[in-house]
């Protein structure tokens, strides 16, 4: 099995439609399996045998529409792929503090 993350543009979580529950089961119901969300980000990890990442995204893309009725801007990128731009440490080291208030 290979482990994608799809990163859904658009995502509003006070949608009911765009909840996380309602996310994991389409993806699932599309066969995919190891199913998970990443807080209410539209960020949907999961895993499949396929290895092409096109007919991944039309296959979410057309679903979105008809089983939860909104679309919704997809990218799906592997693990493998998601680990390569954290190695490159885009942020050049930089890191986040809580601002004083």
């Amino acid at each position: 099995m290979k482990s994608y993350v799809a990163l859904l543009r658009g995502i509003a979580p006070t949608n009911p439609n765009m909840r996380n529950d309602r996310l994991r089961g389409v993806f699932a119901e599309l066969g995919f399996s190891n199913v998970r969300t990443v807080i209410s980000s539209g960020n949907v990890l999961f895993e499949t045998d396929s290895s092409a990442v096109r007919a991944l995204e039309t296959k979410v893309e057309e679903a979105l529409p008809k089983r939860l009725g909104f679309t919704s801007t997809k990218i799906i990128r592997s693990r493998t792929e998601i680990q390569a731009l954290v190695d490159q440490d885009p942020s050049g080291g930089w890191t986040t503090r809580a601002r004083p208030t």
